[in-house]
């Protein structure tokens, strides 16, 4: 997959691999101090890019003044969205989690370039100096709250993060108990999973949050 994607680049490029024992926060630093550009793309080993024009979706966002991050939706092999950016209220979530990209979501967001608070760096299209500046990701973090926390230094340093209505699929390591998905796979050769759990799983996250709404005006 980033041989596929140095391939279409039409200046050099260079491919940081690092297989030590660290945080995926401090892996993303690694990167971060080898490159050589103003502009570094971030991409989870199990991305698999649905759009072809991605990545030049991204590039014309990132040179605007004041921009950090920029990102498309991400979505799970069912094309549910993991992420649509980053929000902080009323606690921190991924948005639009658990929907799927047809429903617009409110306003029609979910069509459209926009600011958010952050972005996800599953795949994500960084500006180095930008990132560098603020001291990268906090490698304490073992899940992906190192995102919020970056976030949340960009937006102290009045840095901007867009979200694209381009979309990417992540294909999990582990699901519902079925064996490893291995980056590369033809997806006819993925294990079979239980699709009915993930609908039950939708549905849940999809109540809790309509209990926060609740709470929230009451």
């Amino acid at each position: 997959m980033v041989d596929q994607l140095a391939a279409r680049c039409d200046k050099p490029v260079r491919i940081v691999r690092e297989n030590s024992a660290f945080s995926q926060g401090r892996y993303l630093n690694v990167g971060l101090i080898a490159a050589r550009s103003q502009h570094a793309v971030l991409v989870d080993q199990h991305c698999e890019f649905i759009e072809g024009d991605w990545l030049e979706t991204l590039l014309g966002y990132i040179d605007r003044e004041h921009v950090a991050t920029v990102a498309p939706v991400v979505l799970d092999e069912f094309g549910l969205i993991v992420s649509a950016g980053l929000a902080f209220t009323p606690e921190p979530h991924d948005i639009g989690a658990g929907h799927h990209p047809s429903e617009l979501g409110p306003v029609g967001m979910f069509a459209i370039a926009r600011e958010c608070f952050g972005v996800s760096t599953r795949c994500a299209l960084v500006d180095v100096d930008a990132l560098k500046a603020v001291g990268g990701f906090s490698p304490e973090y073992s899940t992906r709250m190192f995102d919020f926390d970056l976030a949340a230094k960009l937006h102290g340093a009045g840095l901007h993060a867009i979200v694209t209505p381009s979309t990417v699929r992540l294909r999990p390591f582990i699901l519902h108990g079925a064996p490893a998905r291995m980056a590369g796979a033809a997806p006819e050769a993925w294990p079979p999973v239980n699709i009915q759990a993930k609908e039950a799983a939708v549905a849940e996250r999809n109540a809790r949050r309509e209990d926060l709404s609740i709470t929230e005006k009451d």
